[in-house]
């Protein structure tokens, strides 16, 4: 059944992405919360747009 094979792929893949995503997002939090701890005086979106590029 090659239709239920692609459909199980196409799932895992998802999932894949989907975990990838949640990384990439825990990630971006924890350096964003560590460049606030070391420079107080800048707010959280610079620290956001800084620990992004």
């Amino acid at each position: 059944m090659p239709e239920l094979q692609m459909l199980r792929s196409g799932t895992e893949d998802e999932i894949a992405i989907q975990k990838a995503r949640e990384e990439n997002i825990k990630l971006l939090v924890l350096r964003s919360h560590q460049l606030c701890l070391r420079a107080e005086e800048e707010c959280l979106s610079e620290c956001i747009l800084i620990s992004h590029n």
